[in-house]
């Protein structure tokens, strides 16, 4: 359109030349003025059809897409402007990329974090419930401790578990604190305390001291009415336990169970981890001899004991810590006389565990003939604690067995050891 345009302008022009030319009457000035009006006009008419021309093109002309300048890419040696508004587009789709990347990064750190957040909350949450857990446990404690129907094994404790020991009735009922603080949360199993049975219809005669001259006839009378105890015994304290041999080996093979009330009868609580371990392994070593096995129940002299006490036990491998229900009173002489504590043997319950010394001949000789007779009447199972707490019948599992009992030598004395009620 813009060539045809200029074409007409042009013959127009050159029509018009020859049209002054050939007139005769026309000065030169005249020529002049009318080239110069002529070309003023073309001039005019070039830029108006320019202008038309060239508007409408801009707005109906598609962008051009094939020109190697604008599909060269970035790589190429030809620099065109397009090309570097392709590279600041790409570097800033790069950027783009990268702070999605950013995004990307700190969203995932985020959720890290909120991770940790929630991993510190939970392991507050488990603190909290340690915490709401052990004062629950505390309190359990003190409820059992107060309350001798308490079945089975007792938490970790430093106090009496007897009604007649809290009120003052025994000396047994002392408590120690002395000694390290030991719990299941460290990761160590302590030794179960007990206090009464846990089996229907069973009872526990439990003797505390021995042996002693005292303590004959006490077997036979078990022996008559089918009846079994538990014997916590002395190394060295009425006697010493190599002069007692034979009626332990009676004792051990009749079914009888026989645990450590260590081996001078000591204040526990009051001794060092050393000195507590010397006072078990004494007596230890006095079973293996004699019996072939060593001890896996304990009772504590006076019954005192602390987490040190414990510790120790569970050290050396002990399946229980037997405190009692009731106290017979027979070490002090309480009640007076044989037919008072007969009396107050029959108002024991079922699941009785009962303190008594076979240091006492009133208890072996007078009382328990009679108490044994009427506790089997009533349909009272006399077994050893291992059995009423329903922990195994199996005399096999109330020891660790070492080996053979050893024959009597110069080392069967208690010469050279501990004197009772003291460490040295």
């Amino acid at each position: 359109m813009k060539t045809i345009n200029l074409i007409t302008i042009l013959s127009l022009l050159i029509l018009k030349l020859d049209s002054i030319s050939s007139s005769k009457t026309t000065s030169k000035l005249s020529i002049d003025d009318e080239l110069i009006k002529l070309f003023q006009t073309s001039i005019l008419l070039i830029a108006s059809n320019t202008s038309k021309s060239t508007s409408p093109s801009i707005k109906t002309t598609p962008p051009i897409t094939t020109t190697p300048r604008k599909t060269t890419p970035i790589t190429s040696p030809i620099t065109t402007p397009t090309t570097t508004e392709s590279t600041e587009s790409t570097e800033t789709t790069e950027t783009t990329e990268t702070a999605d990347t950013a995004d990307t990064t700190d969203s995932t750190d985020s959720t890290a974090t909120s991770a940790t957040s929630d991993t510190s909350n939970t392991s507050a949450t488990s603190d909290t419930t340690d915490t709401t857990d052990t004062s629950s446990t505390s309190d359990t404690i003190d409820s059992t401790e107060s309350d001798p129907s308490h079945q089975g094994p007792v938490p970790l404790s430093i106090k009496s578990t007897s009604k007649q020991l809290e009120s003052g009735k025994s000396k047994a009922g002392t408590s120690k604190t002395k000694g390290k603080s030991l719990n299941s949360k460290g990761g160590n199993r302590t030794v179960p305390i007990y206090t009464m049975c846990s089996r229907s219809q069973s009872f526990a005669l439990t003797f505390d001291d021995g042996p002693s001259e005292f303590s004959k006839g006490l077997d036979s009378t078990l022996k008559k009415h089918q009846s079994h105890a538990t014997f916590f015994i002395n190394g060295l304290n009425n006697g010493c336990i190599y002069d007692f041999a034979d009626l332990l080996l009676a004792r051990f093979k009749a079914g009888h169970l026989i645990g450590s009330h260590t081996w001078g009868h000591t204040h526990l609580a009051e001794g060092t981890s050393e000195q507590i371990h010397l006072q078990l392994e004494l007596l230890e070593k006095a079973m293996i001899k004699i019996l072939g096995v060593k001890p896996l129940w304990f009772r504590p002299p006076y019954g005192e004991y602390n987490d040190l006490v414990v510790q120790v036990l569970t050290e050396r491998g002990y399946k229980g810590l037997v405190m009692w229900s009731d106290d017979s009173g027979d070490s002090f002489a309480e009640p007076p006389t044989s037919e008072k504590m007969i009396e107050a043997f029959n108002q024991y319950p079922p699941q009785s565990n009962i303190l008594c010394h076979e240091t006492k001949s009133t208890t072996t000789q007078e009382v328990m003939p009679t108490v044994v007779k009427d506790l089997s009447d009533k349909g009272l199972k006399l077994i050893p604690i291992a059995q009423c707490l329903d922990i195994s019948d199996n005399p096999k599992d109330w020891y660790e067995y070492v080996g053979e009992p050893s024959k009597k030598d110069e080392t069967w004395t208690c010469e050279g050891t501990p004197l009772p009620g003291s460490f040295v």
